[in-house]
């Protein structure tokens, strides 16, 4: 590594991967002696840097209440003499650390957990639930309550620097008095006498000092922490308003929080990545465009102004002229998007030099977007079957030529960027990981992938941790309009607490090296594949090409022919409860087959029953007088009632009214095995169809079209093979994951997902993996660490190899290591008659270490096989359901343990 100083806040960001931004900006010039930035990521390790008279500042405390204003984790202190670094949090102050390896003090800030105190945003929120109830008591709305909060925002900040009036206290005229002051850019007339009335300075105090140890600085909330603070806050507008004292209520006294939130397809992007999404594409800008003087930037949905408000932190220091703009149909996301990004813009070296900016109200797919430079964005998502007529009409119309299948709305926001990009501008822009290879995107890859654009930048997050409540795994692209073919393409992977890492990473690592760290990995690649953009792991690739040269391990559809279920039409007609069917003759069942829709721990359960009047691929009943005869039960109570509604769906292009609307009679037939799995797949949602009786609806049947029939045997060790956790873990690779964390196991998607094929199989690998998939197919439980290795040796590989390249999902992770701690406390503790030894061993430590993530997996270990863990699920649970002339009775203890975990909700 190159030489680097430990004062320099440069150095600092070139060797961890931080962005350097001073403290303060245009707006306020620190009074403190030395000098001051804020080292930027996520919101693991963003901390304050000082360098200067590291002990005189300490002891002064104001580098600490600075980090807690600024929403960032901790302070780093430099002494300019001594170059000693000092490290502390904001919620120790009396835990400083000393020493001279940055690195671990560094850690020491990051790992630091929060102890529960109020955070700064925490504190600003209980304050802004005042204020909406008080804009409500004064007949105004929740966009008056923005305005209010802004204001007052600006009220303390303007008390804190000495320059307001002590008389001025109302609303209205605290917002005269900013406005003359230039610190807002509401207008007056905005608010109704009403509201302007509100006496906004009598939580001044409130908001400054609260019940914590710092007194609030807004300048620096605003400043550094604003795309997360009017987040927040349109969260709480989400939530219904509480009941609670008039404003001169104590913000420790407990208020009710609500349950549950509003939903929204709106999901805010945090600062560390729309900062690192906008630092990538003004990079890109300026590289394509050196002699530009000048840069307009879009958002067209801006939410509360993060993206805009990283903009301008961004382009500050190039001298490039700015012109902001903004769009979003919320009146609350203009107005927050206005706050943040007007403040923002006063506090910039630039702003001399920029217009103001223009932030604007209404539909961004039916607006004219102009000739922006860069287009920054997070477009919500909304699907097809969603989608009103009038926005699916502003959909065709965006995307154009680019419009096929059933587009949403991510696809138009982004297919309209494409159209309205010049040559040498730039997008930047979070997308839903579907996109990626889904295909209803499919013409906007193939244009996107052409020779008129390069893709800078491609990353996908696994799982639904890094947006709060987020229901699709997000993806993030940097593209621009350029012909030229200079560089390679930088992917991204990493999960969902690991993402801010990897973004580091990316600031650190050479732009064509690949790197890894936990929980993420950065490669290179040198072109884009239209029909697939998901980045894919180096380890699994290679270990895919060694499949490829093997043959024993072929592709599923090589293999299996994977057919999409029955599409019924009107479900509610079709598909009948075990009790109707229990009404009919034997005569009339035999026209109901039971749907294999239901697949839990492997094996079919089927509560439901489809009318299926299908027999050799052709319709059996082909009048209504034989179905009043051949069903009249159903006849009576499904097929009457809805005779005309039936009649009026044009589903069925000629064919009797009582048809199935896809009955898929050229290999819906009955009677031979088959594997079936539902549509969205993962771990235990594949079953064996022994007999052919079930009926496929809502899932895959799949047909073995191998050159030989399977034995009974082998359709259990493919049982157990899908049903293994490294096959999820192959799932996680070529599927899209959807809400929950099961995959679309959708054909085209299964076309180059590796299996092995069992004809070719040793006898010795497929005995163990037989007696699993029987043992799952009966219903019982198998060790997934021994099925893992044994799946894993029917590939030809071990497992250790099989999960360097395919990362097991954190579930199956968990109930693995599990298992195995399990099994050696069991081996190592059977010689113990005390209690107390058995629970002071490693192995109960490492469960009691896992949290309640552990209850359900010990409470299945008691159904299977009972041991003393009754002590670990007290400690764990707070509860003992053993009643007292029960205890010490190893089986009766158990079976009390397993009902009470029924009855609180776990699966057993």
């Amino acid at each position: 590594m190159a030489a680097w100083s430990p004062t320099s806040e440069k150095d600092w960001a070139r060797r961890f991967g931080f962005v350097a931004v001073p403290l303060f900006g245009k707006q306020r010039s620190s009074n403190q002696p030395g000098n001051h930035f804020v080292l930027l990521d996520g919101q693991r390790s963003s901390l304050t840097f000082s360098r200067g008279d590291a002990q005189s500042l300490l002891k002064s405390r104001r580098p600490i209440e600075w980090a807690w204003s600024a929403n960032v984790r901790g302070s780093i202190l430099v002494d300019e003499v001594t170059t000693n670094i000092y490290g502390v949090n904001w919620d120790q102050p009396s835990d400083v650390r000393e020493g001279r390896e940055a690195d671990t003090l560094l850690k020491g800030i990051e790992v630091a957990p929060l102890l529960g105190a109020e955070t700064s945003i925490a504190r600003a929120m209980d304050v802004f639930r005042s204020i909406r109830q008080e804009v409500r008591d004064y007949g105004g709305r929740d966009l008056d309550a923005i305005h209010a909060f802004t204001v007052l925002l600006m009220l303390v900040d303007s008390i804190r620097q000495g320059v307001m009036p002590d008389n001025v206290r109302m609303l209205g005229g605290v917002l005269t008095e900013l406005t003359r002051q230039g610190r807002v850019s509401i207008e007056p007339g905005t608010l109704s006498s009403r509201v302007a009335a509100l006496p906004i300075r009598d939580l001044a105090d409130q908001l400054l000092s609260g019940n914590g140890p710092y007194s609030l600085d807004p300048y620096l909330l605003m400043r550094h922490a604003s795309g997360t603070l009017f987040q927040e806050a349109h969260v709480r507008l989400a939530e219904p308003l509480q009941t609670q004292p008039k404003l001169f209520i104590l913000l420790r006294d407990e208020v009710p929080r609500p349950r549950g939130r509003a939903q929204s397809d709106i999901h805010y992007t945090p600062t560390s990545l729309a900062r690192f999404l906008t630092e990538q594409a003004v990079t890109e800008f300026r590289r394509l465009n050196p002699n530009a003087g000048s840069v307009k930037v879009l958002d067209p949905a801006c939410g509360s102004g993060v993206f805009l408000v990283e903009a301008v932190r961004e382009l500050e220091s190039t001298g490039l002229a700015m012109k902001i703009t903004g769009m979003d149909s919320s009146p609350i996301s203009v107005a927050m998007t206005r706050s943040s990004v007007s403040s923002a813009l006063r506090d910039s070296v630039a702003a001399v030099e920029s217009t103001p900016p223009d932030i604007i109200k209404g539909d961004s797919l039916m607006q004219e977007w102009g000739e922006p430079d860069i287009i920054l964005m997070n477009p919500p998502f909304l699907p097809w079957r969603r989608i009103d007529s009038k926005t699916r009409n502003a959909i065709e119309g965006s995307l154009a030529d680019l419009f096929h299948g059933h587009a949403d709305t991510a696809i138009a926001f982004i297919g309209k960027a494409a159209h309205t990009l010049r040559p040498g501008a730039v997008m930047a822009t979070v997308l839903p990981a579907a996109l990626l290879g889904s295909e209803s995107a499919a013409k906007l890859r193939l244009s996107l992938s052409g020779p008129d654009w390069r893709m800078v930048v491609l990353g996908r997050v696994r799982g639904y941790g890094y947006f709060k409540d987020a229901t699709v795994e997000p993806a993030f692209v940097v593209i621009s309009r350029t012909a030229e073919r200079v560089c390679c393409i930088r992917t991204l992977m990493a999960e969902s607490d690991a993402l801010d890492r990897a973004i580091r990473a990316v600031r650190t690592e050479p732009f064509d090296k690949n790197a890894e760290g936990p929980g993420w990995e950065l490669g290179v690649s040198s072109a884009l594949n239209a029909d697939d953009w998901n980045p894919r792991p180096a380890r699994a690739k290679e270990l895919l090409r060694q499949f490829s040269q093997d043959a024993v391990v072929r592709p599923v559809l090589d293999l299996f022919d994977v057919h999409l279920g029955i599409r019924t039409g009107d479900k509610h007609v079709f598909v009948v409860p075990l009790s109707l069917v229990q009404q009919m003759d034997p005569t009339e069942r035999r026209f109901f087959r039971p749907l294999a829709d239901t697949i839990k721990r492997g094996r079919i359960r089927s509560p439901q029953f489809l009318f299926y009047p299908y027999d050799d691929r052709k319709l059996t009943i082909t009048s209504e007088a034989q179905l009043k005869s051949l069903v009249p039960v159903f006849y009576s109570a499904r097929l009457a009632p809805n005779k005309s509604n039936l009649q009026e769906q044009g589903r069925l292009q000629g064919r009797h009214w009582w048809e199935l609307a896809r009955p898929h009679l050229s290999w819906h037939t009955f009677g031979g095995p088959r594997l079936v799995s539902t549509s969205f797949a993962g771990r235990e949602a594949f079953a064996f169809d022994e007999a052919g009786e079930y009926a496929v609806r809502q899932g895959n049947a799949w047909i073995w079209k191998g050159s030989r029939d399977l034995n009974t045997e082998e359709w259990f060790v493919y049982l157990a093979v899908l049903n293994s956790p490294i096959f999820e873990a192959v799932l996680d690779y070529f599927c899209p994951q959807m809400q929950g964390g099961q995959y679309e196991v959708a054909k085209r998607f299964l076309k180059s997902v590796p299996l092995p094929d069992v004809t070719l199989l040793a006898q010795r690998k497929k005995k163990q993996l037989g007696e699993y998939g029987r043992a799952i197919h009966q219903g019982k439980r198998v060790p997934l660490y021994s099925l893992s290795a044994s799946a894993a040796a029917a590939f030809g590989v071990t497992l250790q190899d099989f999960i360097t390249a395919f990362p097991l999902m954190p579930s199956a992770r968990l109930e693995m290591d599990f298992e195995q701690l399990a099994s050696k406390w069991k081996r190592e503790t059977a010689v113990f008659s005390s209690d107390a030894q058995k629970m002071d061993h490693p192995s109960i430590r490492s469960v009691l270490r896992m949290g309640k993530a552990a209850i359900p997996l010990i409470l299945r270990e008691l159904e299977n096989r009972p041991a003393w863990w009754f002590g670990v699920l007290q400690t764990l649970t707070g509860s003992d359901p053993v009643p007292p002339n029960k205890k010490g009775l190893l089986d009766e203890s158990a079976a009390a343990w397993v009902a009470w975990g029924k009855e609180n909700g776990y699966e057993v």
